[in-house]
């Protein structure tokens, strides 16, 4: 069996593909793409107050997920794994021809599973095998695109904080969806809490439909029923953070 991974570079990417990586049964080849900063800079930030806020927010979840995910990425931890070839690229290379001579190269796959990357244009998705899915931290079609288990909070709706396994397309988060999964609200929660949960409560999901594709089983998917907002990284700003942290003292369940 062959297995074709792309995958970002951050500790919840491999947290979530660490069981499909580590059976070492069968032959992974993963593309790692280099993501944001966990903990990117406030230096931008003018207001004192604001970028405490900020900083925070980051501090805390990287303190957080590392408890929970580690902290190693997928080339950290099975880049020296005699069953895994394992290559890495810039954000901007995923879709350029170079990359894509490079999985022709590697030969057909069996499986391919996308999580964190950029969206693949045509070219790229024809070279996927029949049996593939996205891993989308987001419950589509409500919250597509980035920050999308942050913004459910914000947006007063933290029930909708969950993961969706769909067919790839150009579209961003836009296909025909195999699994959701959603999140058990705590009283207490905070915006980490939510999110935190919502990507260990998939992990289950996505290796049971894995497991489905290599044995060749026929998988419904159902097509999104409407086309909910797609969220642009360039949307979130820092005051979102002050409604969440200031305003709400971060217990937007609990209001």
């Amino acid at each position: 069996m062959r297995i074709l991974l792309i995958s970002g570079d951050h500790p919840r990417h491999r947290y979530l593909l660490d069981d499909i990586i580590k059976d070492g049964k069968n032959k992974v080849v993963v593309l790692q793409m280099e993501r944001e900063q966990l903990v990117p800079s406030s230096e931008f930030i003018k207001n004192p107050e604001l970028k405490k806020i900020f900083d925070r927010h980051f501090k805390e979840r990287f303190d957080l997920e590392k408890n929970v995910f580690g902290s190693d990425s997928v080339a950290e931890r099975y880049e020296s794994k005699d069953h895994t070839y394992l290559t890495k690229i810039y954000q901007g290379d995923l879709n350029n021809p170079s990359t894509k001579d490079t999985i022709r190269r590697l030969g057909k796959f069996d499986v391919a599973i996308t999580m964190g990357p950029l969206i693949l244009d045509n070219e790229f998705i024809k070279l996927l095998p029949i049996n593939h899915f996205n891993i989308h931290l987001g419950l589509s079609p409500w919250y597509r695109g980035s920050a999308t288990l942050l913004w459910p909070t914000y947006n007063l709706e933290p029930w909708k904080c969950g993961v969706t396994l769909h067919r790839i397309n150009p579209e961003t988060d836009a296909g025909e969806i195999f699994h959701q999964t959603t999140v058990e609200l705590e009283i207490e929660d905070g915006c980490q809490d939510t999110a935190i949960r919502a990507i260990r409560n998939s992990k289950t999901g996505i290796q049971n439909l894995f497991e489905e594709m290599t044995q060749g089983k026929e998988i419904r998917a159902i097509k999104q029923p409407f086309y909910g907002r797609t969220h642009l990284s360039s949307q979130i700003r820092p005051e979102h953070l002050w409604d969440i942290y200031v305003l709400r003292k971060n217990k937007t369940v609990k209001l």
